[in-house]
């Protein structure tokens, strides 16, 4: 692996927008490390629709809105690794699409399921799609009108239940 130097050199945004039930993010990074050279983007599409509830829960609606949403990201890496290298995978070209969706049960209780699409790309042609499926139940503590999220709250009044399903595919491109 060619590489000289120590210095670090990073240049990138992010943005986000808001509009009625439409949320995007992007962002964008160059990097080059020792004079080794990447770059890497990520853009984010949802829309959420709010819902009337189908049922009540004491005085809250429940399932009261849907979010779908469909990311794309990317990273490039202009060098490659030599052969043997404790860590190929440091030079893989990667592109990945997500699709998911978000499904508000009460206040301050979520659904969420999304599968990812992997592409990554070794120097030598060949590919690799670990790709994966993932859920969560994410809770979090309501003050009134305000929720807080379960990571800034005491165990106690948060919980968060998470599975992840992965599978393994090799392309043999030779």
């Amino acid at each position: 692996m060619l590489f000289s130097g120590r210095d670090k050199t990073e240049l990138g945004f992010n943005g986000r927008v808001r509009w009625r039930g439409l949320r995007v993010f992007a962002q964008a990074v160059k990097q080059e490390i020792a004079d080794l050279q990447r770059h890497g983007l990520e853009v984010e599409v949802a829309w959420r629709f709010p819902l009337p509830g189908f049922v009540l829960s004491g005085d809250q609606p429940v399932v009261n809105r849907v979010q779908p949403a469909v990311r794309f990201s990317e990273i490039e890496n202009e060098f490659f690794v030599p052969s043997g290298f404790f860590a190929p995978s440091l030079a893989w070209d990667w592109q990945k699409w997500d699709v998911g969706i978000r499904v508000g049960i009460l206040s301050g209780l979520d659904i969420t399921l999304e599968y990812a699409r992997h592409d990554m790309e070794f120097w030598n042609g060949r590919s690799l799609h670990p790709d994966d499926s993932a859920g969560a139940v994410l809770g979090g503590a309501t003050t009134g009108r305000q929720v807080r999220p379960f990571a800034a709250v005491a165990p106690v009044c948060a919980w968060s239940l998470a599975f992840h399903i992965g599978f393994l595919e090799r392309d043999a491109q030779q």
